[in-house]
C-alpha cells in the first residue's frame, strides 16, 4: 500500500530528524529547559525537539491501523 510506505518513510524521517536536534542541542549544552534567559537557539532547538516528538506520535496515532510496530516513547 501506497499509504503504509509514505507513512514509515515519514516517520523514519520525523525520528531522524529528532535524533539530529537533539545531537545539536547535546553538543551546544542546551540540556536544561529554556527559561526568560535563554538565547534564541536554545529555546528554538528545544520547541523544534517538542514539535518533532509531537508530529511523530500525532502521525503514528493516525496511522495505528496501517503500523506493524509503533513506537513508544520510551524507545523515542
Amino acid at each position: 500500500m501506497d499509504i503504509v510506505y509514505h507513512t514509515t518513510i515519514a516517520l523514519k524521517n520525523i525520528k531522524a530528524l529528532t535524533v539530529n536536534t537533539v545531537k545539536e542541542i547535546k553538543e551546544r549544552g542546551f540540556e536544561e529547559a529554556t527559561t526568560e534567559q535563554s538565547t534564541l537557539p536554545h529555546f528554538v532547538l528545544q520547541l523544534l525537539r517538542q514539535h518533532l516528538t509531537i508530529l511523530f506520535f500525532d502521525i503514528q496515532e493516525l496511522s495505528k491501523a496501517s503500523i506493524d510496530s509503533p513506537t513508544s516513547i520510551e524507545d523515542f
